[in-house]
């Protein structure tokens, strides 16, 4: 599967292994009985340790890249001021946001097909939503969210469609 494919799919990990399986799984309850499954046979097969009574199930999210329009303004009116001086200090400071939002939407489409037809098309990610379960599945409370980097390194030919569930 590639990894845009996989944009929405449930993982797996064994707590202190730092390794999710290569598996993608269509709902989190499959991962968490994967899980399950898994660190009851480890614990048949070898010695128990404590960190193999546990396991990280979360959610692949491709990166998409994106573009602020706010962003872009204030670069462009730095670059006036910094080429005219102080008259262009007031210059684009009252747009509209529909029309930020707008020019937002229209550079995030130029972007994108610009990274598609350069062949630059990101083949990374993260996992996220990221909830820590106990042998029997029960889930353990966290105090804050765990986002890890997701890296695909097979140089993955994208199918369009694939692309399209992914960046539109």
């Amino acid at each position: 599967m590639s990894i845009v494919s996989a944009n929405g799919k449930w993982k797996f990990e064994i707590v202190g292994y730092d390794n999710w399986c290569d598996d993608y799984y269509d709902t989190k309850e499959e991962a968490i009985e994967f899980g399950i499954k898994l660190l009851n046979s480890k614990i048949n097969e070898e010695k128990e340790e404590e960190k193999d009574r546990y396991f990280n199930v979360g959610q692949v999210v491709i990166h998409k890249p994106k573009i602020y329009a706010e962003w872009v303004i204030e670069q462009v009116v730095q670059n006036a001021h910094n080429a005219c001086g102080e008259i262009a200090e007031e210059w684009l400071l009252n747009v509209e946001k529909n029309k930020i939002k707008n020019l937002e939407d229209k550079l995030n489409s130029f972007f994108i097909e610009w990274l598609k037809d350069n062949n630059q098309i990101p083949t990374f990610g993260s996992i996220q939503n990221i909830e820590l379960f106990d042998i029997e599945g029960n889930k353990i409370e966290r105090k804050r969210e765990t986002i890890v980097p997701l890296i695909n390194d097979e140089g993955i030919n994208f199918k369009e469609n694939e692309f399209k569930k992914v960046f539109n």
